[in-house]
């Protein structure tokens, strides 16, 4: 696999990214200055990178909130960043007060990146290339000691809470080298979280389509078969790190604000219901949490408590006026919503229900 075909993976996230904001998912003004050319995705697109885009946002600005009592600079570092645009959104949020953030990717990356960031003005009134709380640095994340340099130079103190991010990035490296990373990282970096969003589940029929779709494109999953399910994921990060919270994305999106949940599922006509919880099913995302963070923020939680997932009892929560959960086989509409129990989708995912349109489906 070259890096010109994983790299291609950025491109086709950032136009897919973009559609998904288009159409109100998500809140982003910058995206669309990274896109060369716009492509409208279908709505299950849509909802796969909105809640990829939610799980990431919610986890870094709980970060952010959690380390807000510190007298020191914290890190945001994101690896493998592509054109991703969650520090000007941050940024243009006020939310960066005391974070030095830093993307790396490929050298041909971050050129790019520059280059479009200087070419858009609104770009510019947001960041340069470097700054005083952001920089874009070309390293190849499989050399440690080129990337320890790289930092040496941007975090004088490797004991400052700091947060890594992978966003299906590490899933194109071989296992070998994506563990050492991690490992890495847990023993340079004390008090650090690791946020990882990438796949799971490669061996039903959803996941063996989903591994040929990759392979197709040059750009193999390489850690999924050592990594196959999410607890084996949970298990990846047993050493070094002594919290790991992890959810799929169902679990995640189950978690939402019911009333965000009624706003997405306002935004476009869907009838995929079967393959979006497929799609969810086999996507995860991580938080795992070195001693040191947690002694320091031991409250801290980055992705949303549900039960069964990170061991807390679930709180109530009451079902928006939009929605009235009718148990058993019965259905009761309300205006143009009815919501039906299903069976789960084989391989197994609990408390699912199906969303109609009324007259449409």
């Amino acid at each position: 696999m070259s890096e010109k075909q994983v790299q291609g993976t950025n491109d086709s996230s950032i136009v897919s990214k973009a559609s998904a904001v288009e159409r109100g998912y998500f809140d982003d003004p910058f995206v669309s200055l990274m896109v060369r050319k716009r492509a409208r995705r279908a709505p299950l697109i849509n909802r796969g990178y909105y809640i990829r885009m939610k799980a990431m946002d919610q986890a870094l600005q709980n970060f952010i909130s959690a380390t807000s009592s510190e007298g020191q600079t914290r890190y945001i570092i994101s690896l493998g960043a592509g054109f991703d645009t969650a520090y000007f959104r941050l940024k243009s949020n006020g939310l960066l007060d005391g974070i030095y953030y830093i993307e790396i990717d490929y050298y041909d990356v971050v050129a790019n990146k520059a280059r479009l960031i200087q070419q858009s003005e609104l770009l510019t009134t947001v960041i340069v290339v470097r700054s005083a709380d952001y920089c874009l640095v070309a390293s190849d994340l499989t050399h440690e000691p080129v990337l320890a340099a790289c930092l040496r130079e941007l975090i004088p103190d490797w004991t400052a809470p700091a947060l890594f991010f992978s966003e299906c990035v590490l899933t194109y490296v071989a296992p070998k080298h994506a563990d050492r990373l991690i490992n890495w990282i847990s023993q340079e970096f004390p008090c650090s979280v690791f946020l990882l969003y990438e796949q799971i589940r490669p061996y039903d029929g959803f996941g063996v389509i989903m591994c040929q779709h990759f392979k197709g494109l040059g750009s193999r999953l390489k850690c999924i078969e050592k990594y196959p399910y999410l607890a084996d994921q949970r298990e990846r990060f047993s050493v070094g790190w002594q919290r790991v919270e992890a959810l799929d994305m169902n679990a995640f999106y189950r978690s939402l604000d019911l009333a965000e949940r009624c706003r997405v599922e306002h935004l476009e006509v869907f009838d995929e219901f079967e393959e979006w919880w497929a799609k969810c099913e086999h996507y995860f995302v991580l938080a795992a949490h070195t001693a040191g963070f947690r002694h320091r923020h031991h409250r801290a939680r980055l992705l949303a408590r549900r039960h069964g997932d990170c061991g807390e009892e679930e709180e109530a929560v009451a079902e928006p006026p939009c929605w009235r959960v009718q148990q058993g086989l019965s259905q009761q509409p309300l205006g143009n919503l009815t919501r039906v129990p299903v069976r789960p989708l084989p391989g197994g995912c609990a408390d699912q229900f199906r969303l109609h349109w009324t007259g449409l489906s």
